[in-house]
């Protein structure tokens, strides 16, 4: 495998985490205003 592919993919398994942290911090917003 080519460094810069192994790099490549390391950055979208970053990505994929902060969308997915970020996903559940908005779920988790809306489940508190649903509450209200």
């Amino acid at each position: 495998m080519r460094p810069e592919s192994k790099r490549s993919d390391k950055y979208d398994d970053v990505k994929q985490r902060l969308l997915e942290a970020s996903n559940a911090i908005f779920a988790d917003k809306r489940k508190k205003t649903a509450n209200k």
